[in-house]
């Protein structure tokens, strides 16, 4: 078995490309934006990350790390959907996601998230 990627390790092309664009070789981890439809206007956020199931005895991984994307409370688990999406992302800054995700919230009438309570304080201050 293989040890599972770090965070750190996960996040480091995200970290480095957040005003970019995205890359024809694949999905990276990270923190993005897309468009809710071709034609809108309206950015949904868009989270990629890894799935790594972990053997916790031994710290290595149990099976392979699999790439899961989280938009619009939609979870996306295929490959093949993944890599499409993949295609229609922009890197942003953790402060931008924050914002489109707590934009969302209020969007959708869920309920509020720790995000809106934390842009509230800094609108406070």
């Amino acid at each position: 078995m293989r040890r599972p990627t770090t965070l750190d390790e996960q996040l480091a092309w995200w970290r480095s490309n957040q005003n970019g664009s995205v890359h024809a070789d694949g999905p990276e981890c990270g923190y993005f934006k897309r468009r809710m439809e071709a034609w809108s206007k309206t950015w949904i956020p868009v989270r990629i990350y890894l799935e790594q199931p972990i053997d916790w005895e031994t710290g290595e991984l149990a099976a392979p790390e699999q790439f899961r994307l989280d938009a619009n409370g939609r979870l996306l688990t295929d490959h093949w959907t993944i890599w499409e999406a993949w295609q229609r992302l922009r890197p942003v800054t953790m402060d931008e996601w924050k914002w489109l995700t707590a934009r969302q919230s209020l969007r959708s009438g869920s309920p509020a998230t720790a995000y809106i309570s934390d842009l509230r304080e800094r609108s406070l201050m």
